[in-house]
């Protein structure tokens, strides 16, 4: 903490971008793979039932 009150505004301000960035990437990597994984899970519905599920889950992206 000590370290910080040493940094200047812009500097702070840098780090916090940086945070940001990590965190944004990080959410959206983690909400692809989501849809990667609901995807997965729409296509074995279709099969099972007999529907074109896909067709319906593109239709909400």
């Amino acid at each position: 903490m000590h370290v910080i009150q040493n940094f200047s505004l812009r500097e702070k301000l840098l780090v916090d971008t940086a945070v940001l960035v990590l965190i944004t990437s990080w959410e959206l990597d983690h909400r692809i793979s989501q849809i990667r994984i609901s995807s997965v899970i729409v296509e074995s519905i279709s099969d099972i039932v007999g529907y074109d599920m896909e067709e319906i889950w593109d239709s909400r992206l």
